[in-house]
C-alpha cells in the first residue's frame, strides 16, 4: 500500500467527514463540510488528482471495475445521532482552522503538480 503525507492528508480529511455526518446537519456543521470538501475535491477529482491516477493504474480492467462497483447493493444508511453523546471534541479544528489548512493544502498542490509526477506503469 502506498502511504504518505497525501495519503494521510486524505485519511485525516475521511475521518473528520465522517464524524461531521453523525450529528443532523447544521449551518456550522455544514460550512466545515465545504471547507474540507474545497481541498478535498481538489485532491482526488481534480485533474492528475488520486481518481484520475486510479484510473490510469487500472488501465484496461478500469470498466469492469466501474461495473462491479455499480452492482453492488446500495448501502443503507444510518440516522443521524444528535444528543450529549455527539460532541465536538477539544482540540478539533475550528472553521477557520479547516479553511486556512485548504489554503496551504492547495499552494502544496500546486507545487506537487509542478514538480511531482506519478510514476505509472505503461
Amino acid at each position: 500500500m502506498v502511504r504518505g503525507p497525501l495519503f494521510d492528508f486524505l485519511a485525516d480529511d475521511h475521518v473528520r467527514l465522517a464524524a461531521l455526518l453523525v450529528p443532523t446537519p447544521t449551518p456550522a456543521i455544514l460550512a466545515k463540510i465545504y471547507a474540507i470538501l474545497e481541498t478535498h475535491n481538489l485532491i482526488e477529482e481534480g485533474p492528475g488528482g488520486v481518481y484520475e491516477v486510479c484510473e490510469q493504474l487500472a488501465g484496461d480492467e478500469a470498466e469492469a471495475l466501474l461495473a462491479e462497483t455499480r452492482a453492488m447493493p446500495e448501502i443503507k444508511l444510518a440516522p443521524h445521532v444528535d444528543g450529549p453523546q455527539v460532541v465536538e471534541q477539544p482540540g478539533a479544528p475550528s472553521t477557520a482552522q479547516v479553511t486556512a489548512s485548504n489554503k496551504i493544502a492547495k499552494l502544496s498542490r500546486k507545487l506537487e503538480l509542478g514538480i511531482f509526477k506519478f510514476n505509472l506503469p505503461s
